[in-house]
């Protein structure tokens, strides 16, 4: 008999006790609250973005929106930093992570100003991975101009992850949308959070990822789903999880963003918001898309059907236009697990005809080693299928020579779809079941040869240096293909990998890819 279980039977007192004490230390969130319902600031001549937002529908009437893809993380990042320096009335934020870093620093900061002239500020978290500390957000939710919810957030009472165990069934469903929206004006939506990583800030970390900055009739969806997640009784004031940090760890903490933003801020700020792009952007000299589109947002009530129900997945949708395909369909994710199920989708999109590219991270690249584990699956299969298969390479950031020296590790985290070169999709899907199914997200499909054709070229210029391609050999075995000095090279093992890394892919691939 097992030691444990001898000592259980013998004496079960001491197991008891420490298991109540487990047990006690599990809270659930209340969400019987009242708070007030609050809805987006339309547009107005009265602000110069709104002027100018205004401006654009009357010489566009055909509902068309602008549209500008933000790939550089320097970019990204200078773009939110203008748009909160011009807001004068309203910015709302939807984000599923902000962490404790240079980033949710300066944001800290940039919204805290931006409320001192009057604006007001609504910030949407996501609880889970969320690293900034609770008394940050306090920090901003004391002024009077800002308001922070948190999505379907974990008690505070007790330990914060036992809680989250304590109630899994919901705390597993979390809100994956980002959104940013100045004044009913301008938004952006992509893949980013706030984290240096997402910004080319990170010193070792390089995540390649991308946005789109949007003005036009689609800034109103946006808008409108913002409201949707806003009003949501799963999304809670700060004020109702957390008591109020003492005065002393306030002031600390007010502190350390005055500090950040006088020091190593200061300087970052200025090379945003000076970016090349943007500067162009300004002056007119880079050309702008204008197209028609149409977000696609799931509401937060999927959050509250069960996992089986696909009633309000955005899959559905996108899926439509992927079956309805003529030539081609890409699919850039960082994640991919298809299933059975997709499998079947996938190889009726082949039976058309229709040439169908994958490019997602290589296991020496991804920051989930867990997902790759269940793709590794599927790998032979879709090539079996006709699919071209490509795996970002961790190296991408030195090959692309976009780096001095430093030895980043890339992880490429865009969330991208073009159908026929001409349908465009960019927002927070990710293709694996925990996004598809679990969690809520959201993207805008623009229908636009241009920029299909701008992102396309973009990847073309680089493309055959930051990844492999994966081919099955005459045995049938799976080989990765790729370009190093000039010269084709052949693996026959996940290239840049340790023999752990690859273990631990194998490992986890006994987790239910339900979950992933």
């Amino acid at each position: 008999m097992p030691g444990l279980m001898k000592l259980f039977l013998c004496n079960p007192g001491p197991l008891l006790t420490l298991l109540m004490s487990f047990l006690s230390a599990c809270a659930s969130t209340n969400f019987n609250v009242e708070q007030e319902t609050g809805f987006s600031i339309p547009a107005s001549a009265e602000t110069m973005l709104g002027k100018i937002s205004l401006e654009w529908r009357l010489s566009h009437p055909d509902s068309e929106s602008f549209f500008f893809p933000l790939a550089h993380g320097s970019d990204a990042f200078g773009a939110r930093l203008r748009l909160i320096d011009a807001a004068e009335e309203s910015i709302d934020l939807q984000y599923f992570l902000m962490k404790d870093d240079i980033v949710g620093a300066m944001m800290s900061a940039e919204l805290l100003e931006a409320a001192d002239r009057g604006v007001r500020v609504r910030f949407l978290l996501d609880d889970i991975f969320t690293t900034i500390k609770d008394v940050d957000l306090f920090i901003l939710d004391e002024h009077e101009n800002i308001e922070v919810r948190l999505f379907n957030p974990i008690a505070r009472r007790g330990i914060k992850y036992l809680n989250y165990l304590w109630n899994f069934s919901r705390t597993n469903r979390r809100m994956h949308n980002k959104s940013f929206t100045v004044d009913g004006s301008f938004t952006i939506v992509g893949g980013r959070n706030l984290a240096a990583e997402y910004f080319s800030l990170n010193d070792d970390t390089e995540f390649f990822d991308l946005d789109v900055l949007a003005l036009g009739p689609v800034v109103d969806e946006v808008a409108a789903s913002f409201d949707s997640f806003w009003n949501f009784s799963k999304a809670l004031n700060i004020q109702h999880l957390s008591g109020k940090p003492s005065r002393d760890k306030m002031a600390r903490a007010r502190q350390n963003i005055d500090s950040v933003m006088s020091s190593t801020g200061a300087a970052i700020y200025l090379d945003a918001i000076n970016s090349k792009i943007l500067v162009q952007l300004i002056n007119g000299e880079t050309e702008a898309i204008v197209a028609k589109a149409k977000l696609m947002a799931e509401n937060p009530v999927k959050l509250k059907l069960s996992v089986n129900d696909d009633s309000e997945r955005l899959i559905n949708e996108l899926g439509e236009f992927m079956l309805n395909a003529r030539h081609e369909v890409l699919i850039i994710s960082p994640y991919f697990i298809p299933t059975s199920n997709g499998m079947d989708f996938i190889q009726s999109i082949r039976d058309k005809g229709v040439r169908f590219k994958l490019v997602t991270n290589s296991l020496a690249s991804t920051n989930q080693v867990a997902v790759h584990g269940a793709y590794e699956r599927y790998r032979e299969g879709l090539l079996a299928m006709g699919v071209e298969i490509y795996e970002a390479r961790p190296d991408a950031f030195q090959a692309m020579a976009q780096n001095s020296g430093a030895q980043l590790r890339t992880t490429m985290h865009t969330k991208l779809l073009i159908i026929d070169q001409r349908y465009v999709f960019i927002g927070s899907l990710n293709m694996d079941p925990r996004s598809l199914v679990i969690n809520t997200e959201m993207g805008i499909m623009i229908d636009s040869p241009n920029l299909a054709e701008v992102l396309l070229a973009d990847m073309r210029d680089t493309f055959g240096e930051v990844v492999y391609r994966l081919v099955l050999n005459e045995g049938g075995k799976l080989r990765w293909h790729a370009r190093e000095d000039g010269q084709a090279v052949e693996f026959t093992r996940e290239p840049q990998t340790s023999w752990w890394r690859r273990l631990s892919a194998n490992i986890f691939k006994i987790l239910p890819e339900g979950q992933l």
